[in-house]
């Protein structure tokens, strides 16, 4: 995983690595699944990504336009039913 990312979660936790490393990880693919974060280190033609010394993440437009308010993709409303 990005090692900057996993060491500020875990300073925020509290946490050595062995108690919450894996929920960190599975964070953060869910991140870069969801469309918030993009990855460099992924294989293009199946999809496929890797954690490695020289992988970046980096937020979307969706990402930021939800953290700032800016309009983003336009949301499907049946999707949008939290009901």
């Amino acid at each position: 995983m990005p090692y900057v990312l996993g060491l500020h979660l875990r300073s925020i936790l509290g946490l050595p690595e062995e108690e919450c490393g894996g929920e960190i990880l599975d964070a953060t693919v869910m991140l870069i699944r969801s469309g918030l974060f993009t990855i460099n280190t992924v294989e293009p033609g199946t999809g496929a990504f890797w954690f490695g010394g020289d992988t970046k993440l980096t937020p979307t437009r969706l990402l930021t336009g939800y953290v700032y308010g800016e309009p983003g993709e336009p949301l499907n409303e049946e999707e949008d039913d939290w009901s």
